[in-house]
């Protein structure tokens, strides 16, 4: 299917559900983004430990028996299998669960007493002398001294990538206001095939995947006539504006009358008056 940067406002169906107000980032549902999670937590973790933590930390991973670097190893495994359960379970379901910034959060949080459980409870199976509930109280100190610093890295990094991807996406978009100059519409100038004026209103045709859709706007060819041509679509009539990239050919009817025929199977022809005959084929 044909990836369609579109957004409607108002009361109108959306062709991607993309909400201006509230929105979290869809970047954090991206596969690439969860392997950031996955190999960033382990590998800050053996960082800080290696060169970071205090003595007292040290030592309950040290357990004065020179295991320093084998239970850290081990530590930074358990963490690597949490999260890739936890990370995958949030991919595959990202949709179902309608992931917010609270839920989100949420999850994090869960994840990282989850990686602190299982390092706990590893600590007093090797240990002995530490009971699970205190390992769980000092793991949680460990862990969460340390996750706080990629969590919120990774988290702020993706969400500005995010922020700049949707900035720039937008600014390709052809803008499209009502008669009152509020923005209704906003979509790829490559998806549209026509734009008719009718009346008070002006229909919009644009390919949604492999559908033809309409999008009915109130407002003028005259007032939208700069945006138009600015966005590469040309008037063919004094009814019409067509884009020439999804024009297929231009027909001659037997009454000598040109017609635009696009590349999209069900479109109507569109007529193509003499006075713009010129501007039309210029672009073909």
């Amino acid at each position: 299917m044909t990836k369609i940067h579109c957004l409607k406002f108002g009361h109108n169906k959306k062709v991607i559900k993309m909400k201006v107000k509230n929105a979290f980032p869809t970047e954090f549902s991206l596969l690439r983004s969860n392997i950031f999670y996955l190999c960033g937590i382990p590998v800050t973790f053996v960082i800080f430990v290696m060169w970071f933590l205090p003595s007292w930390m040290l030592s309950i991973l040290n357990m004065n028996r020179g295991l320093l670097n084998y239970n850290t190893t081990i530590l930074a495994c358990i963490q690597l299998g949490v999260l890739l359960i936890t990370r995958i379970c949030l991919y595959v379901a990202w949709d179902k669960l309608r992931i917010n910034t609270i839920k989100y959060i949420a999850w994090c949080f869960a994840e990282s007493v989850l990686m602190a459980l299982f390092m706990a409870l590893y600590l007093t199976l090797k240990n002995g002398n530490e009971t699970f509930f205190s390992m769980v109280g000092q793991c949680s100190v460990i862990g969460f001294t340390i996750w706080i610093f990629p969590y919120t890295i990774l988290t702020l990094s993706i969400a500005l990538h995010d922020a700049l991807s949707t900035k720039e996406s937008t600014e390709n978009l052809v803008r499209f206001t009502d008669s009152t100059k509020r923005l209704k519409l906003m979509i790829a100038a490559d998806v549209i095939l026509y734009v008719e004026a009718n009346e008070n209103y002006v229909h919009i045709y644009y390919i949604d995947g492999n559908r033809q859709k309409k999008y009915v706007l109130r407002s003028s060819l005259r007032s939208l006539e700069e945006v138009l041509q600015r966005s590469g679509l040309v008037r063919c009539h004094r009814s019409y504006f067509i884009n020439p990239k999804r024009v297929k050919m231009l027909s001659k009817n037997s009454e000598g009358s040109y017609c635009a025929e696009f590349d999209v199977d069900d479109t109507p022809t569109i007529p193509v008056s003499v006075r713009y005959y010129d501007a039309v084929t210029s672009l073909l």
